[in-house]
């Protein structure tokens, strides 16, 4: 239970004390500067709002005079709600300034004097908009006032078959002209070709003379009413520098000018008291807070010097190891702090019985521990028998394992060095780069070795540079593959080094013819069940055209559109069957392709629509490749290559990587200089698995 003078009740006594002194100290202070300040802004406050109101008002008149020009309510009615809100709050406006004089009688002479002039210019601005209004009225729009009658003229004049519809249309397209443009050119072309047109009818014969002379009557009248519009809109301002509106506009500027004179006047006699009453505002607020921080200052060293002695004794208390030293504070206080410190006295003398019974239990369990240890011991010696007796069998069964290892690694330095040589057979990233500026190779070989190899040559031939470029899944993959690859790889170079061949057909022909030769030169042994897919592709980077053709690789092709479109191969292997002796040209298809900027271009070996994977465990299939593929269209080259990777990454997940993995894409993207693809950064990459593997011993 809390004592009756508990630490709280006094800090909390203490505390409301003085909120209640400071809060009435600075009300009192406050109300007083707040009342002399109002004192002071009463008295020009109604300049103020006049002077607000006023502005506010002229700026609405200026849109509603330009708003009311094409109001077809306004011209049918004569009547428009917002020019009477506009004239009521004139109304109201001009009893604020009578008031204002009135008031500016308490204010010293020299603001009295422009006050008179006040309440006539004010009239003055009304009266003006009050003509503005009626001329507008009389000017009319569309079928009233001036511009209603003229267009009944206009209606009546094409009505005569006797006059020429092709004048007459002329004479309507400058009355349209002028009153969009406001353009006295227009005009003066209208006046022109009426005098024309009434030249032409009082010469005609072959009008009678009443006709005539009505509708000479009637084209006098629709020039007549025109010339009046011409008037009235130079009346209302035809030009920004003159009309009803310019002085308008003028009178409100200089009658602002006028109104905001007489407001700084008064704002400047109200500054000198303004000034004082603020100086003894802040004074005496400043008084008052150093009084709060001494007597916060006071009051916290008395209730905080016991709660610090207190702590200090407990700190070295227990730096000490719960051992005390030093004489206890002397804390008598009858409050929450007073009962802490005796509480804590009893405490301590608890804790130091509490650890001096612990100790002798500590050396009871000792004894016991080092009795335990000694059977340990003898347990120890004879596990260490039984330890020597495995440690001979271990001995002899690592002598066996050291020799797997050694062959082993005998084995994995081989196709170390076999990978070395194939990728030395693959181009570089700075040829790729040259070659095709826009593009990435994502290349994973399934071991150490791969059965998949991309091949690049560039010449030159009477239609241009051309990049061929191959991409080839040879049957299996690790070492048969990779032999295999080195066999399709030698035979390309031959086709097109030596037989000079950039076709993508006939160097699908010639390798095919290359490859069965090489396998298969004794057939009385039989054939050898080996042979690869491929995928040539011929780019003329001038024109932009691609020429391709496959064994079971397809080429993608997808637009910037949304379109796809699948180039399917030929189901021949190369090498497996014997090719046919009637020439090279025959077996292979030949496509060609015309690309356009921001299309995208693909070949795939099966090993990435082969994989096992996903939350079901399979195939990722060519379907789905074929979507993503059309769903990264318009992704940069950097970004078409991470989601191919990750993709494939994702979908794989802890599953075994079942082939080798080989996809190129590449991105044509049309020079604004020269029409040709444009290197703008270093975008081609070329993305390959690191090909060493570790093998378990």
């Amino acid at each position: 239970m809390w004592q009756k003078t508990s630490f709280r009740k006094r800090l909390l006594g203490w505390f409301l004390f003085f909120t209640i002194f400071i809060i009435l100290f600075t009300g009192i202070n406050t109300w007083f500067f707040i009342n002399e300040q109002e004192r002071v802004y009463t008295t020009i406050a109604q300049i103020d709002s006049f002077y607000v109101n006023f502005l506010y008002d002229s700026r609405i008149a200026s849109r509603l005079i330009d708003d009311s020009k094409t109001d077809s309510a306004f011209h049918a009615f004569g009547k428009s709600s917002r020019f009477e809100s506009l004239h009521k709050s004139y109304i109201t406006n001009r009893r604020l300034l009578v008031d204002v004089e009135r008031n500016l009688k308490l204010y010293p002479y020299s603001l009295i004097e422009a006050s008179p002039a006040l309440v006539a210019h004010y009239d003055s601005c009304c009266l003006m908009v009050e003509q503005i209004k009626g001329a507008m009225l009389y000017r009319g729009f569309k079928d009233w006032g001036i511009e209603g009658e003229m267009r009944e003229r206009a209606h009546k004049l094409e009505s005569y078959n006797e006059l020429d519809l092709s004048q007459v249309l002329s004479l309507r397209r400058h009355e349209k002209d002028y009153i969009i443009r406001r353009d006295t050119a227009y005009a003066h072309k209208l006046r022109l070709l009426g005098a024309d047109i009434a030249g032409n009818m009082a010469r005609s014969k072959r009008v009678s003379s009443q006709v005539k002379k009505e509708i000479l009557s009637t084209l006098s009248s629709y020039i007549n009413l025109f010339d009046s519009l011409v008037y009235y809109d130079k009346l209302l301002g035809l030009h920004p520098r003159e009309g009803i509106v310019f002085k308008f506009d003028r009178q409100v500027a200089l009658y602002a000018l006028q109104i905001k004179a007489l407001q700084q006047a008064a704002i400047s006699k109200k500054e000198h008291l303004l000034d004082k009453l603020t100086r003894r505002f802040i004074t005496i607020n400043l008084a008052l807070i150093a009084f709060a921080i001494w007597a916060s200052m006071a009051i916290s060293n008395r209730f905080t010097n016991p709660i610090i002695q207190l702590n200090y004794y407990i700190s070295k208390f227990v730096r000490n190891g719960f051992v005390p030293k030093g004489k206890f504070p002397s804390i008598s206080t009858h409050d929450e702090v007073g009962m802490l410190a005796k509480n804590f006295g009893i405490l301590q003398t608890e804790i130091v019985a509490l650890i001096s019974d612990f100790r002798s239990k500590v050396d009871d369990r000792t004894q016991e521990i080092l009795f335990q240890k000694c059977e340990i011991e003898a347990q120890k010696q004879e596990i260490e028998a039984q330890r020597d007796e495995l440690f001979a069998k271990n001995q002899l069964i690592e002598q066996h394992r050291e020799t797997l290892i050694a062959q082993n690694r005998n084995m994995i330095d081989s196709l170390l060095f076999a990978s070395k040589i194939q990728e030395s057979l693959l181009p570089d990233s700075g040829a790729m780069q040259r070659a095709f500026p826009h593009s990435f190779t994502l290349f994973l070989p399934k071991d150490i070795v791969s059965g998949d190899f991309y091949w690049l040559h560039e010449t030159t031939t009477d239609k241009g540079r051309v990049v061929l470029l191959a991409i080839a899944d040879c049957t299996g993959h690790g070492v048969p593959g990779a032999f295999m690859s080195i066999v399709g790889h030698n035979a390309l170079n031959h086709a097109v080094s030596v037989h000079g061949l950039t076709k993508p057909s006939d160097i699908l022909n010639f390798l095919n013819r290359a490859v069965f030769d090489t396998l298969h030169h004794e057939r009385n042994d039989g054939l050898i069940k080996n042979g690869m897919d491929i995928g040539v592709m011929a780019y003329y980077p001038s024109s932009a055209r691609i020429e391709y053709a496959g064994a079971f690789i397809p080429l993608y092709h997808v637009s910037m559109n949304g379109s796809e479109t699948v180039i399917e191969p030929d189901k021949i292997v190369i090498g497996r069957n014997e090719p046919s002796i009637t020439g090279s040209t025959s077996g292979f298809t030949n496509h060609e392709l015309t690309l356009r900027s921001g299309d995208w271009v693909f070949l795939s070996t099966d090993g990435y629509a082969d994989q096992f994977g996903g939350p079901m465990g399979k195939k990722f299939k060519t379907r789905r490749f074929r979507e993503m593929l059309l769903s990264i269209r318009d992704k940069k080259v950097m970004g078409v290559k991470d989601i191919v990777s990750s993709v494939f990454a994702q979908w794989k997940g802890e599953q075994e990587q079942v082939d080798d993995v080989l996809v190129f894409g590449m991105q044509y993207r049309k020079s604004r200089a020269s029409g040709s693809n444009l290197l703008k950064g270093q975008e081609n990459v070329v993305l390959r698995k690191p090909n060493i593997k570790s093998i378990s011993a």
